[in-house]
């Protein structure tokens, strides 16, 4: 009788921990109007390293926060890569077409 009850309270002991240490299920990623994307532009402009610097100081970049989070440069075909938010986009392209001739 004894170790019928042992058994019994070591079976309903060893169940309760198995599912309190069970993982949870992972939480679904909501889509955030505001999430960071990449995009290469291409401009017209000789100096492509000068041009990301000036970029840089007028949106103020951080990688923590803002629109913008980095302008980084490409002279090999003279490119852009931005990680911005979509607005952040619009506004670079906005700029750049007043800084560069052409299409950005």
């Amino acid at each position: 009788m004894l170790l019928a009850r042992s058994v019994l309270a070591v079976t309903l002991l060893s169940g309760s921990l198995a599912h309190a240490a069970a993982p949870a299920a992972p939480r679904a990623h909501a889509e955030r109007p505001d999430a960071v994307v990449a995009v290469r532009i291409a401009v017209a402009y000789h100096d492509v390293r000068a041009l990301a610097g000036v970029l840089k100081d007028i949106f103020v970049v951080h990688p923590e926060r803002g629109d913008v989070r980095a302008i980084l440069s490409d002279p090999r075909d003279a490119t852009l890569v931005v990680f911005a938010t979509p607005a952040g986009h619009a506004e670079l392209r906005r700029v750049l077409a007043g800084l560069v001739a052409g299409p950005p």
